[in-house]
């Protein structure tokens, strides 16, 4: 093949896949157990900006990317988390809600969650986008973002409480006390 029909063939698949991005969002949708009803805002949280940039080279239309989404998502997570934290142990003292909110929201723990919940599998992306894995990260936060946007606060507690269940298996939080001191993990966080 030339390399003028393989320009033009990655052009059809880039194209091809973004216009399967309803069908990626209903799959993601019915995996997450979420409703998020504007399709469009859903479909951003799953478009990578390596493949936006590909897909403006090839056709010259601009797609909006996860980026502001994940930024948004990444403090209602912080809220969330916090939040759930109190409210299922009010005695939670300061350090011991720090700790296990840094256990929780860091983007090691949120890739983690990503690669169980499978995530690139529903994401528009080229290969550098997942180099690593911290795209899945950026993808649980522009999720809750656009859950937060569509749906409001609740919907994103149903939403980490629904993920949480994954996180416990992913998350195994030493069982001791916490003594106020952070390791040099803890941190860096």
């Amino acid at each position: 093949m030339s390399k003028s029909e393989e320009k033009k063939q990655k052009r059809i698949e880039l194209i091809e896949r973004y216009e399967n991005r309803e069908q990626k969002v209903r799959q993601l949708r019915q995996l997450l157990g979420i409703r998020i009803d504007d399709i469009d805002l859903a479909a951003r949280a799953l478009t990578c900006s390596d493949f936006a940039a590909k897909y403006y080279d090839a056709t010259k239309q601009v797609i909006p990317t996860q980026d502001a989404l994940a930024t948004l998502g990444d403090a209602v997570i912080k809220l969330v988390v916090a939040e759930t934290l109190y409210r299922e142990n009010p005695a939670i003292t300061c350090g011991e809600l720090t700790l296990w909110k840094s256990k929780l929201e860091k983007d090691k723990a949120l890739q983690g969650l990503g690669e169980r919940l499978h995530l690139g599998d529903y994401l528009l992306y080229t290969n550098t986008d997942l180099k690593g894995t911290a795209k899945l990260a950026t993808t649980i936060e522009a999720i809750a973002g656009a859950i937060y946007l569509d749906r409001g606060k609740r919907a994103v507690v149903s939403f980490w409480k629904h993920i949480h269940r994954i996180a416990e298996s992913v998350l195994k939080p030493s069982n001791t006390v916490y003594d106020g001191s952070l390791n040099e993990e803890e941190r860096s966080v």
